[in-house]
């Protein structure tokens, strides 16, 4: 099969020929034609029509050289009109306006092919031409012509597979007879030859012809996988197994038969013998990548319902990473949704962000890189990256969020807004979360641009598409504390955002900060407690909130203990509590 496609190339670029391989070419034949007629027995006036003709040929070359297309064109013609029979005029205008329409080119390539049949060139264009407009009969017999001409078996090889696209499956079949019985042609003939019984025969007359084939050439590998796999197909898998067993004694470093076989047992629900196989077929280098990707992403979706096969399929993983340098997106993809599923966020972003080197990246990996650098608070390469995927993708709305998300915590509160605003444009109608979350982070940053009326405004548009949506009521709740403005208000919505997420420690820390604006220490002092317990500790607002309990209590040190962990919890701290840190410090 090499070399067929070793084969194949050639002929492409045969029929391709370089500016200068078609100006030699015409050079030599003007050149030959001037001295193919002996001068004693030619008249005058041939004489002076053979260097018309010669010199036609030498200007319309010198033009295809020169790019000028039209005007060799156009000469190639004049001469196709003045000497019917010169073949290689023909050739020459075909090959220029091929160019243009393979349906312009085709009258001329099939008439220089009638011209001179036996001259491989022109056969080649034509049949060339004539598979371009799918007209894959005609060009099968015109390399079948070309066959019978050259005696070269891999016009045959072309012919047949063009019959074979046809549907002229006798004709294609007589033709893999033939080179099948060339030793150096019969793998290929003998593939050609089962690929047209699956096509035109049902499967158990082409298990039935696989069968002689297989009685007549028992230790033929080709015929031998061929019969293995009709039997896995019929379900006759004992069958099947024997004779994958026989190929593999034969052959057992190979790992197309180890392949087969975990396949075979794959079907057959029997995965750990499925993966014996697949295991030490990964270990050969012969496996193409994608072979292996593909398998990957079947064993991926196991691995999430089976602990058992998430284990082989780690096990896979580390041996892609033993033996090969990891540099293929689509491999990356895998080796990174590997490690959200086990929860190793970093790891996770390192694949992600790896992929977006590549270029063309899908939005599908820009979002997850977003979102794990939001997870984990990377605020600074979180800007830098949604911007970026901002460009490539101007028409989603999410990079807009992310990018306002990572502004808000460095401080640039008018930046965020108009970014907000600019992405709130490609927000579907239907998409009434993400829409949701605009308006809660426009809530939060005209709060902290001190635009009360239009936080508030932002927060109750997100309330009315939801009322019970817990990020929107609580972050209109601790805005209400912050100004002690409708404390009662603030916290009725604390408690309803408690209610609908109750293990959420921020939302627990909401409350105990809206108890301690109405002066209700003793209850307030529980809240928080309840909220560090619950994970609070890792909330950079529930570290400050307990530092003003402290602070309204009278233990300015332990205020200062907590305001200072906020601080370093959170990466960009806020101004207000970087302010009590100092007062306190400076206080006597």
């Amino acid at each position: 099969m090499q070399k067929l496609k070793s084969t194949q190339k050639t002929l492409v670029w045969e029929i391709i020929p370089a500016v200068l391989k078609s100006f030699a070419w015409s050079v030599l034949l003007v050149w030959g034609l001037s001295y193919a007629l002996p001068c004693s027995s030619v008249s005058a006036q041939e004489t002076q029509e053979s260097m018309r003709l010669k010199q036609m040929y030498y200007d319309a070359a010198t033009q295809k050289v020169l790019n000028n297309f039209s005007k060799a064109l156009n000469l190639y013609k004049d001469i196709t009109q003045l000497h019917p029979a010169e073949a290689a005029a023909f050739y020459e205008a075909a090959d220029i306006l091929r160019l243009q329409s393979p349906q312009m080119a085709l009258p001329y390539a099939q008439k220089a092919f009638e011209l001179k049949p036996d001259q491989k060139w022109y056969a080649m264009l034509y049949a060339h031409l004539l598979d371009e407009l799918e007209k894959f009969n005609l060009s099968g017999e015109v390399y079948k012509a070309l066959y019978q001409n050259k005696k070269n078996p891999d016009f045959a090889l072309e012919a047949a597979d063009r019959f074979a696209r046809s549907k002229a499956w006798s004709e294609a079949d007589e033709l893999y007879v033939e080179l099948f019985k060339l030793q150096n042609y019969s793998e290929e003939a003998m593939q050609g030859r089962l690929a047209l019984l699956r096509r035109y025969k049902k499967p158990s007359k082409y298990l039935k012809k696989v069968k002689r084939f297989y009685k007549k050439h028992p230790d033929m590998p080709l015929v031998m996988g061929a019969y293995a796999e009709a039997l896995q197909e019929a379900d006759k898998n004992k069958e099947a197994l024997d004779v994958y067993r026989k190929l593999q004694n034969r052959f057992p470093e190979d790992p197309k038969v180890e392949l087969a076989m975990a396949g075979l047992f794959q079907q057959q629900y029997m995965l750990d013998s499925a993966f014996h196989y697949i295991y030490k077929a990964f270990q050969k280098e012969e496996v193409p990548l994608k072979h292996k990707i593909t398998i990957l992403h079947s064993f991926l979706d196991l691995s999430k319902r089976n602990a058992e096969r998430a284990e082989q399929f780690d096990q896979l993983l580390m041996l892609i990473e033993q033996n090969q340098d990891i540099q293929d997106p689509e491999l990356l993809v895998i080796f990174a949704q590997r490690s959200l599923d086990k929860e190793a966020y970093e790891e996770a972003l390192e694949y992600f962000v790896r992929i977006t080197h590549f270029g063309n990246t899908s939005y599908d990996v820009w979002n997850h890189v977003m979102r794990i650098e939001a997870y984990l608070g990377r605020w600074k390469q979180l800007e830098s990256h949604a911007e970026r995927a901002a460009i490539e993708f101007p028409n989603q709305p999410m990079p807009y969020l992310f990018s306002s998300t990572a502004m808000r915590y460095s401080g640039q509160y008018e930046e965020a807004v108009n970014t907000l605003l600019n992405g709130m444009a490609f927000i579907l109608p239907e998409d009434a979360e993400t829409r949701i979350k605009f308006h809660v982070l426009l809530g939060e940053l005209y709060h902290e641009l001190k635009e009360y009326n239009s936080s508030d405004a932002e927060l109750e548009q997100a309330m009315n598409l939801r009322k019970t949506h817990a990020g929107a009521l609580n972050t209109y709740a601790r805005n209400l504390a912050e100004r002690k403005e409708r404390l009662n208000q603030a916290l009725e919505m604390a408690e309803l955002a408690i209610k609908i997420s109750p293990e959420n420690p921020e939302y627990i820390g909401t409350k105990g900060f809206v108890l301690l604006q109405q002066n209700n220490i003793g209850e307030a002092e529980q809240t928080l407690k309840m909220a560090l317990q619950m994970g609070g500790s890792d909330h950079f607002r529930v570290l400050e909130q307990i530092g003003d309990l402290y602070q309204i209590k009278g233990n300015t040190s332990k205020a200062l203990e907590f305001w200072e962990k906020a601080r370093d919890e959170s990466i960009y701290p806020r101004e207000e509590l970087l302010e009590k840190i100092e007062m306190n410090h400076n206080r006597p």
